[in-house]
């Protein structure tokens, strides 16, 4: 069991595991990309391959705008872009949550406290335990 970071961007998504040394491994990247289909979510380098095919139903903002309230074109798999995110977050550590002892977030320094809440509400919904919170910029400045 390690404790991991997920530093949240829409352009990227960066899940790391920490080790003893205090130095931290990158274990899954993804671009912060979510593709609606009928009755299922694409995300990452999957939906990034299906953006050409169903614009419409494509999404790149959806951890900036992280909300619940209704998307443009709603489907089955996702009404809000808290749905989208969900999704792209259990994608994202569907190999990795038996390892997960706790989980630090770096998040956009916009975001607000409805925004925070909705996150953690996400994040528990997973299963997995948020141990802190940081403003991403922090963190990377953190890293030099």
């Amino acid at each position: 069991m390690a404790l991991f970071s997920l530093q949240l961007l829409d352009s990227d998504l960066a899940l790391a595991r920490g080790d003893a040394a205090g130095g931290a491994e990158i274990v899954e990247r993804a671009p912060g990309v979510a593709v609606l289909e009928d009755d299922r979510v694409l995300c990452g380098q999957d939906a990034l391959a299906r953006m050409r095919l169903r614009p419409l139903f494509a999404h790149t903002q959806h951890w900036r705008e992280l909300a619940t309230s209704a998307l443009p074109r709603p489907t089955r798999a996702a009404g809000t872009p808290a749905d989208l995110a969900f999704a792209q977050l259990e994608a994202l550590l569907a190999g990795h949550k038996a390892g997960i002892d706790g989980l630090l977030l770096a998040v956009p320094a916009g975001y607000t406290r409805e925004q925070l809440g909705l996150l953690l509400g996400i994040c528990n919904e997973t299963g997995l335990e948020v141990r802190g919170l940081v403003d991403a910029g922090v963190a990377a400045s953190a890293l030099d």
